[in-house]
């Protein structure tokens, strides 16, 4: 045989034995995972693993284990004993020369009878062979013997690790969960929402009478997990609501999550809509309080029954029905309404025995088959279909209570004790309390300041580690307001300095070094005190400002009152001259409107000739009253804001006003003048100004309206005919007069009170179509009033003048008398171009 060949063969051979016997070794292994552990997945595992280590490491050491030839060359030379002559064919395979050929063919012809042998041998090829045939066997074996091999299912139908739903709540911070408002209020609700994964789809469900309203959108981000508190103003007037009517609101948002969850909902909440005024004022008397005493209670017991199942049934509605608990409660409240239906019948058949009114039986009537249809859907598992009929009963059972409060009379004599009066959940709602001063933001100040100024006082007696933990705590107090109170920027960055000042006060005393530390804690005063005077400032300008607002609205209403044919035949001159032809609010659909939706439902129905006149007198007395409301809550409001964030001087003032509103509320019951009674109260609310306004500014300012209005009327009249009612002159007769009743006020002469109510008799009555506006007429006592008013002032600055004490200080009189000097010389120069 060729001597290369041979040499390339026996190379081929030493390069194939390691692998082989790595294939080998791994393949027997392979066997054994079968025989360690004969069930389940892990002698698959461990097959697999074998096979592939031994694949692995046979390819590398064939890549890179490679036999040297010359190497080869002289093992076969020492096999065969050929002196060298493979070692010398290897060194000239590459030659041609005539030696190297004859080298080969002498070694060929030598070595003839040498047959080429295999480049793997017959037993390892055997080998091989059995064991990849013995492993197919057993890992065929195994898959159609193991007990857990099936064929793979869906994707979807693998069963995945559950992922725990995220946790939601939202609940209510206020108002109460049963409270009561007029229909003209702004309700403002507060709510803390937390997720363990965020809100998303936020929405305030408003029903009225269980008739559920469109849906109020809240406009918040709550994506991100943790709570967050929302504040909601819900705009009554927006609904038309009348005395008596039931509204019930909850909150409703969407956990985030990779898929639809149960809505999470709050608490259900309910609004019972308040006349302006009753109409009735009930008289408990020790006397026997008769059939309709008993049937007062009786309603308020079915109301009390009919609140606490619709508030059950709301839980049901939106629990997880796959709580064990959850069907039996279902069907406790089912009993419990189909119970109410019967006692419902019961009170009925008592009503009609008693000789009840029509009417409430009716309602009475109405509200049954409400009830059992509520009944009928809840047993049936059908909680949310409930809902509407359960409100719509409860409305029709308070309907019956406001007919039933319009027919109690004060009971006299004796007779049988009453019985015991059922409470109603939405009487207490009606009063009104002002929080503690300590628990506002606006008194905590205060206190911080107090804190302050005793801490200062004590440094050089207190040790200084109580100073700072003190001086920390205020500190820390201070950061807490300056993030989470509703002042104005400009109060809380001087909150902020001394927030800043505070640590540094603090640095200094962890610093030991006390005498360091007054300079900085004076400045948390300074900055504390500042804020306090900010808040104060802030305080006097909005309770100002309402407060004029509040007496322009009621003496227009007490002008409108007073345009009332019938008040035009039983007032008399002077009464009937302060309280005529309100015809800016008669031109104001929105105004009118609210009017309208107040005093629906409240119109006593009456036979005869005067029925048109009763009527119209009526409605008169219901849109004074709803103008005294008006103001009564706008006053609570602002009492409430000072409490909180300004003076309490002037949230005391505001609520006594709010409180003289309701008695004004009430005395339209009386046989006085409504115009009267809207004039008394505009008076009430001037002197609250003057209460909180200095004497002199409040001399200039009314001053300064009486003499801009005058000229604004003056100008109007010469150029805008009135008998087109233009808004502008009705405008501008309202401020005139309004100054005028504050120029009364101040300077009570019987001058002032002639001029004051010459203007009421010009202005404020008789038909301003027909008569007009002259300012021949008006001139007189509004020049009169000026020069009363300008005397007022000039002894007020001569006073300060006098009294000023620093020297070669301009007094703050002289500037203001400077300045009004000048004013008026700029108008007298302009009058005479």
């Amino acid at each position: 045989m060729n001597p290369l060949e041979h040499l390339r063969t026996a190379s081929l051979q030493r390069r194939l034995r390691l692998p082989l016997w790595l294939l080998i070794t791994g393949l027997v292994l392979a066997l054994a995972a079968f025989l360690v552990s004969p069930s389940g997945f892990l002698p698959l595992l461990l097959w697999l693993a074998a096979v592939t280590v031994s694949l692995l490491g046979a390819w590398l050491a064939y890549t890179c284990i490679r036999p040297n030839e010359n190497e080869t060359a002289r093992r076969l030379d020492a096999q065969l004993n050929a002196k060298n002559r493979f070692e010398a064919a290897a060194e000239l395979s590459s030659q041609t020369s005539p030696m190297a050929v004859a080298q080969r063919q002498e070694t060929q012809s030598r070595y003839s009878d040498l047959k080429k042998a295999p480049a793997v041998a017959a037993w390892a090829m055997f080998a091989l062979a059995l064991l990849l045939i013995s492993n197919l066997g057993f890992l065929i074996g195994w898959a159609v013997t193991i007990p857990s091999f099936q064929p793979v299912p869906e994707i979807d139908e693998l069963p995945t690790a559950a992922v725990p739903e995220p946790t939601a709540k939202i609940e209510w911070i206020s108002p109460e969960a049963e409270t009561s408002a007029t229909s003209l209020e702004v309700l403002p609700l507060t709510a803390n929402a937390t997720s363990s994964s965020g809100l998303e789809n936020l929405e305030l469900v408003v029903a009225v009478n269980g008739q559920e309203q469109e849906h109020l959108s809240i406009e918040t981000n709550l994506s991100e997990p943790g709570s967050s508190e929302l504040e909601i103003d819900v705009y009554l007037d927006l609904y038309e609501l009348g005395p008596y009517d039931m509204v019930t609101y909850f909150l409703k948002g969407q956990r985030i999550f990779e898929k639809e969850l149960m809505p999470t909902v709050s608490d259900l909440q309910f609004v019972q809509i308040r006349p302006f005024r009753s109409d009735v004022e009930r008289v408990q008397s020790a006397g026997g309080g008769g059939p309709l005493e008993d049937a007062s209670n009786l309603m308020r017991e079915l109301k009390l029954a009919q609140l606490t199942l619709y508030k059950q049934n709301f839980l049901l509605a939106h629990a997880d029905r796959e709580n064990d608990v959850w069907p039996d409660e279902n069907r406790k409240v089912a009993l419990e309404q189909a119970s109410l239906v019967e006692k419902t019948i019961e009170a009925i058949d008592f009503l009609t025995a008693e000789g009840a009114s029509a009417v409430i039986v009716d309602l009475l009537s109405q509200s049954r088959p409400l009830m059992d249809e509520a009944a009928e859907s809840i047993t049936a598992r059908k909680n949310t279909s409930a809902l509407p009929p359960q409100g719509q009963a409860l409305g029709k059972l308070t309907e019956i209570e406001k007919h039933i409060r319009k027919l109690i009379i004060e009971s006299k004599g004796s007779g049988s004790p009453s019985p015991p009066e059922v409470k109603d959940p939405f009487a207490d709602s009606e009063k009104y309390h002002l929080p503690p001063r300590e628990e506002t933001s606006a008194g905590q100040l205060e206190q911080l300041a107090q804190e302050q100024e005793t801490l200062i006082e004590e440094f050089d007696e207190a040790n200084s580690k109580e100073v700072a933990e003190k001086q920390e705590d205020i500190a820390q107090e201070l950061e807490s307001m300056i993030q989470n109170s509703g002042m104005s920027p400009e109060i809380k960055a001087a909150m902020q300095t001394g927030s800043d000042s505070a640590k540094e006060s603090l640095e200094q005393l962890e610093a030991g070094d006390p005498g360091a530390t007054r300079e900085p804690a004076t400045r948390v005063l300074n900055s504390l005190n500042e804020a306090i005077q900010k808040m104060h400032i802030e305080a006097q300008t909005k309770a100002r400002d309402l407060l004029a607002e509040t007496q322009r609205e009621l003496n227009d209403a007490a002008r409108e009152q007073s345009s009332s044919p019938q008040n035009e035949r039983e007032s008399s001159p002077k009464e009937s001259s302060q309280n005529e032809s309100n015809l800016a609010n008669q031109s104001d659909p929105s105004k009118q409107r609210a009017s309208d939706d107040s005093g629906r439902g409240e119109q006593p129905t009456s036979s005869g000739g005067d029925n048109g006149s009763d009527t119209t007198g009526e409605n008169k007395n219901l849109r004074s009253a709803q103008a005294i409301a008006q103001a009564r809550e706008a006053l609570r409001q602002e009492a409430l804001r000072q409490q909180q964030f300004g003076s309490e001087e002037f949230a005391l003032l505001l609520a006594k006003l709010a409180e003289q509103m309701d008695t004004g509320i009430t005395n339209l019951d009386s046989p006085q003048d409504p115009s009267a009674i809207l004039t008394s109260l505009s008076d009430d609310t001037a002197k609250a100004l003057f209460t909180i306004e200095d004497r002199r500014e409040a001399l200039t300012m009314t001053r300064n309206l009486l003499e801009r209005s005058a000229a604004n009327l003056d100008r109007l009249s010469q150029t805008i005919p009135s008998a087109e009612h233009p808004v502008a002159v009705d405008e501008a007769i309202g401020d005139l007069l309004t100054a005028a009743q504050m120029a009364r006020l101040l300077l009570r002469s019987p001058t002032a009170e002639n001029a004051s109510e010459t203007l009421w008799q010009d202005l404020g009555t008789g038909d301003r179509g027909a008569q007009g506006v002259s300012w021949d007429n008006i001139r007189p006592p509004v020049e009169s009033l000026i020069a009363m008013l300008n005397k007022g002032i000039s002894g007020m600055t001569r006073d300060s003048i006098i009294r000023i004490d620093t020297a070669g200080a301009a007094p703050e009189a002289y500037r203001d008398a400077v300045s009004a000097y000048f004013e008026r010389l700029s108008e007298t120069s302009t009058d005479s171009e």
